[in-house]
């Protein structure tokens, strides 16, 4: 692709392309995932697909870079409630509804773990993601114990990744376990939250 700003065909091509990809490395994952099986999946030739992406590392990016932008729209979203703890947990709580909603992006997001502990490529694709997402809660934390909403007493980056492992968590059993009601015990996830961040003083 040339550094001219894409046509809306371009873009929807583009769009088929990867969510094509998507479908396949839910299935079999990066390595195994072969560009003619996502050519078969999208329904196009391997000349009309590398002209949109010249390799499937191209692809990964691609997916990544929507992941990014997903994740910060949330953010953004969700960072405006009226309490920090709010904040926090409707970001949570989105983040945990909108991959529930699409199990093709739920199984994925598990694919990138075991894919990122064999292939040092691919986690540095994605570790950018995650070091966004943890930086952003962060500084949500460290607001909240500024306002005094949360336990000083926590380290700020170690409660943001456990807050992520837990949305991970949730996605982790709602494919291991595929009658599992997450809708039903978003409440009771929410209740933890905001019991472990509160001041003990609360």
């Amino acid at each position: 692709m040339s550094s001219k700003p894409l046509t809306d065909k371009q873009r929807a091509k583009r769009k088929e392309i990867v969510e094509a990809a998507m479908v396949c490395f839910s299935q079999k994952g990066f390595h195994a995932t072969s560009t003619a099986e996502i050519c078969k999946e999208v329904g196009m030739s391997p000349g009309n697909v590398f002209h949109y992406f010249a390799t499937k590392d191209e692809i990964i990016q691609e997916i990544a870079k929507e992941d990014r932008e997903l994740l910060n729209d949330i953010f953004e979203r969700c960072s405006t409630e009226k309490t920090v703890v709010d904040s926090i947990v409707q970001i949570i709580r989105t983040i945990i509804d909108v991959m529930n909603h699409d199990p093709i992006s739920a199984r994925l997001s598990l694919e990138v773990g075991a894919e990122a502990a064999r292939n040092p490529e691919v986690m540095s694709i994605f570790l950018e993601n995650e070091d966004f997402n943890k930086q952003k809660l962060t500084q949500l934390i460290e607001q909240g114990m500024k306002n005094g909403e949360i336990d000083v007493e926590l380290e700020p980056e170690a409660t943001a990744t456990w807050l992520l492992m837990l949305g991970d968590g949730v996605l982790g059993r709602s494919i291991m376990q595929p009658g599992f009601k997450w809708e039903a015990q978003l409440d009771i996830l929410e209740k933890m939250i905001r019991k472990a961040l509160r001041p003990e003083c609360a």
